[in-house]
């Protein structure tokens, strides 16, 4: 593997990346992602998702954004998610509502049910999207379509456990303020 990863074969690379993962050496890190990113230039999508993650997480957004979207052209579903997210907030590219919502539509079109359940309930709340019941409402039935039964009555559950997740989110700071006068 460390023969054909030296010779640019980005396979290799994306594997001898996940052995030096998994090996508890010290300078184990600094191969793996040496190997990731020869990868990732590549367009092995599976190296690009897990760096556009890394870079999310040490908040190098623009970084993350251009691996997010190498992995998304590879046909990766939660980059196109994670994209949405970057382009309705304006994370690491400028904010572009609608073509965040063009990203979380391909999420769900590529996705299953529970994809497209998500999506109904971000639409509900207006998370990380402009809220609207019309477009949660069909997202709900194309959960339904594609087999989920129960989609209403868990989409009602979803937004029930929000609406308690807020309340007591509302409680908690009143009792903060109350203890801080």
């Amino acid at each position: 593997w460390c023969m054909r990863a030296e010779e640019g074969d980005a396979d290799a690379q994306f594997a001898v990346a996940q052995y030096f993962v998994a090996g508890d050496r010290n300078d184990a890190h600094s191969d793996a992602q040496r190997y990731l990113r020869a990868a990732a230039e590549q367009g092995h999508g599976e190296a690009c998702m897990i760096l556009g993650k890394q870079y999310m997480e040490a908040c190098n957004y623009s970084s993350a954004v251009l691996y997010l979207e190498r992995a998304y052209e590879c046909g990766f579903v939660d980059a196109a998610e994670l994209l949405s997210i970057c382009y309705f907030n304006g994370i690491g590219v400028e904010r572009d509502a609608e073509k965040a919502e063009q990203f979380l539509q391909s999420t769900a079109n590529w996705g299953d049910a529970e994809s497209k359940l998500r999506i109904a309930w971000r639409y509900a709340i207006g998370k990380d999207i402009s809220p609207s019941q019309t477009k949660a409402m069909a997202w709900v039935a194309r959960a339904q379509q594609v087999g989920m039964e129960n989609a209403r009555e868990r989409f009602n559950a979803m937004l029930e456990a929000h609406r308690q997740s807020e309340a007591a989110e509302i409680e908690r700071q009143r009792q903060e303020e109350e203890r801080l006068h």
